[in-house]
């Protein structure tokens, strides 16, 4: 019997004694999984619930933070005016300025309006 074949034996042990359980195995990962994403979204919601206003610059001051950022290639964070539909301030984000055209300001992969700028301070 130690001489037999590992693929037979393999062969004859999943075809004899093995008892596939089917979905019943999956079930403990799928709902880990799903208890993971549900904290995951509650965090975010609950984030966005307590996202404050950030208080508002005047262009002046905003226009030195973009200068010296873009010149001194440093990240900056930055809010936009307004909330969303759900009554929500919009959520404070990073970014790198990548140069600007007119009134438009790159922020990261964003291009935004110089005029829609609420906040920004360099980090």
């Amino acid at each position: 019997m130690d001489d037999e074949d590992p693929f037979k034996l393999a062969e004859r042990f999943f075809k004899n004694d093995y008892n596939d359980r089917g979905m019943v195995k999956w079930q403990g990962f799928y709902l880990s999984d799903h208890t993971e994403d549900v904290a995951k979204h509650e965090q975010s919601a609950a984030n966005l619930r307590n996202q404050k206003e950030m208080p508002p610059l005047d262009m002046a001051t905003i226009s030195e933070i973009l200068f010296h950022a873009y010149t001194e290639s440093k990240p900056i964070l930055y809010q936009l005016k307004g909330k969303s539909e759900l009554g929500v301030y919009a959520p404070i984000e990073r970014g790198l300025v990548n140069g600007y055209l007119d009134n438009e300001i790159a922020i990261g992969n964003a291009r935004i309006l110089i005029d829609d700028l609420q906040w920004c301070e360099l980090t």
